[in-house]
């Protein structure tokens, strides 16, 4: 039965040690960083600016013309103008403070301290990447974002492939959970079909090379049996919603999170 709320999903802060809601992205005794909400958080965001970036590109301009009179065209020709302008400089104001929140609370290492610290640990992640030790470097990236100084491996060449095994990962964990009959959330189903559907059909669409995708279709198998038979998808299912959820080469978390909730009336 799944839980009625994400939000009784609970761990320990890393910083302090109490217990908090696993979707906050930083702790409300401490303020210390929790990875799993910050990630939602950022998706969730992402996700919204996206949307409001296409909706700014559809809004019409046609409509208005037809109600202006001939005598006042010109002035509102320039008011329109001022409107456009206006609009225009508030989106990116807006977009702006949206990405300072979404990394609000990271103290991020200047450039040159970032440049020092990738020749330092560069070496280290590809010899993890090559032996197959996927995973230190998701460990590894977690505690990144722990630390009183973040850092980023962005410019490593294996970044995109360390996201893709982080979506098994996570897809997996639910994965275990509906197999040993435990609670689960929405979140939890959310994260395994969000998993499934990038390791199954969303591989050569996202800018890996093909060392990379040959590692990640390892996990195919699995993230088939998931979806197919734990989840109860259909092939046609499955293809539909990755099309109607894929956007810029990603997958758009909150529609799949909104069709979730079919799945889980289906597992009851």
């Amino acid at each position: 039965m799944a839980e009625p709320d994400i939000a009784l999903k609970q761990r320990k802060c890393q910083n302090c040690g109490a217990t908090i809601s696993v979707i906050e992205p930083k702790c409300p005794y401490c303020g210390g960083f929790n990875y799993e909400g910050a990630k939602r958080k950022y998706f969730r965001d992402l996700y919204r600016i996206r949307d409001k970036l296409k909706q700014l590109e559809e809004i019409p301009t046609e409509s208005y013309k037809a109600e202006v009179s001939v005598q006042i065209k010109r002035i509102i020709k320039i008011l329109l103008i001022c409107a456009v302008s206006i609009a225009v400089i508030y989106g990116i104001v807006a977009l702006f403070f949206k990405l300072i929140d979404i990394t609000d609370g990271f103290n991020q290492a200047d450039p040159k301290e970032q440049l020092l610290w990738d020749r330092e640990n560069f070496p280290m992640l590809d010899e993890w990447y090559e032996a197959g030790e996927y995973d230190k470097l998701l460990e590894f990236s977690y505690e990144l974002y722990s630390a009183d100084k973040v850092y980023t491996y962005v410019n490593w060449q294996h970044e995109d492939f360390i996201w893709f095994y982080a979506y098994y990962r996570d897809a997996k964990d639910a994965m275990e959970k509906i197999q040993q009959k435990e609670k689960y959330s929405s979140y939890d189903i959310t994260t395994a079909i969000y998993g499934g559907l990038n390791i199954c059909y969303n591989l050569e669409n996202a800018g890996l090379d093909e060392d990379e995708i040959k590692r990640l279709e390892e996990y195919k198998p699995t993230m088939e049996t998931l979806l197919f038979d734990l989840l109860k998808f259909t092939e046609k299912e499955a293809l539909q919603l990755y099309e109607d959820a894929l956007e810029y080469g990603f997958l758009n978390f909150e529609k799949i999170e909104k069709y979730a909730s079919n799945v889980i009336k289906r597992l009851d």
